[in-house]
């Protein structure tokens, strides 16, 4: 299987290589309303990537993960730009950017950005519902990552929701989500990941750069070949999610589990290389530990799990 970019998914790269570097800086330091970076985003083709013409880029989900990694390194509002992505063929003003959606699959865990979007999707055992922001009374919840400001829904839910997937339909999506997530996971490792190699190189010990140490050599290499060995996998279940394989959804699991444990480590990584300045607010390192914790807790709300894993594969082989 060839995973070589050809000259169309180079240049989505650059292109979102570009638009993440304009909204980087903004993204890692503040909570304010995300509508003008995703616009901006929605205007160049990326936030409905997968999606048909005229609403999307008409490309592939492999061209989607591709994209997502640049994103997750970046620390793009990750839940936004999925949500976007799930409920873009129902939705297609979201892929516009006009307007700015958020959602969950246990919303009793509290919802990333909400009561900070125009809409948001909440899942039941029917099926998805979505509904204007301002119907649902929200209170908002302490939270791991604190560029993602969360809350939870209190009281009754509105019932003037307008039914976007049912049941099945949900259940496409939970392993969907799993590869998106996936892949800013690993974009998430990779740019805790550069940190780490970038610090290493300035930071000086003993006269010398501590990535001169054979110690720090070998962490930030057993940390690249983790975070290639995710990207890899996450390449190939979007792969199949695009040719409709029926592998599909084992390979989107596959791809949660190593994706969500490489950039874990990368972080842990990069805050290790960074000594005590890794810890505190003023360092990068603890941005992308702290996205990882959170996009891993989003997997678990979704289903998606190890254990998943493992009992599909005693099933496939018991």
């Amino acid at each position: 299987m060839n995973l070589e970019l050809d000259d169309i998914q180079r240049e989505l790269v650059a292109l979102t290589s570009e638009a993440c570097e304009t909204f980087a800086k903004q993204w890692r330091t503040s909570t304010a309303e995300r509508g003008e970076s995703l616009k901006a985003l929605a205007d160049i083709g990326i936030l409905g990537v997968r999606h048909p013409e005229p609403h999307g880029s008409g490309l592939s989900a492999v061209e989607a993960v591709l994209s997502a990694f640049v994103c997750g390194a970046a620390l793009a509002p990750t839940p936004l730009l999925v949500w976007a992505d799930l409920v873009g063929s129902a939705l297609p003003e979201t892929l516009a950017g006009s307007v700015t959606v958020t959602g969950s699959f246990d919303h009793a865990r509290g919802v990333s950005y909400g009561g900070r979007t125009d809409q948001v999707v909440l899942v039941d055992s029917a099926g998805a519902h979505v509904l204007d922001s301002k119907a649902v009374a929200w209170e908002s919840v302490p939270h791991i990552d604190p560029t993602l400001p969360r809350a939870v829904v209190r009281g009754a839910i509105a019932a003037n929701g307008v039914a976007v997937a049912d049941a099945d339909e949900v259940d496409r999506w939970r392993w969907q989500f799993a590869d998106l997530v996936s892949a800013h996971l690993v974009g998430v490792g990779v740019g805790a990941l550069d940190s780490a190699v970038a610090y290493a190189k300035e930071r000086q010990q003993f006269g010398r750069p501590i990535g001169s140490f054979q110690a720090v050599k070998h962490m930030l290499a057993d940390t690249y070949t983790s975070l290639e060995m995710a990207r890899s996998q996450v390449q190939i279940a979007a792969l199949c999610w695009s040719e409709r394989n029926p592998g599909a959804p084992d390979q989107a699991i596959a791809a949660a589990v190593v994706a969500t444990r490489g950039a874990i480590q990368a972080a842990q990584t990069a805050i290790q290389v960074h000594g005590g300045m890794g810890f505190t607010a003023e360092a990068v390192p603890h941005l992308y530990y702290k996205r990882a914790l959170q996009l891993q807790d989003d997997l678990l709300a979704a289903g998606v799990h190890a254990k998943q894993l493992l009992h599909r594969d005693l099933t496939l082989h018991g």
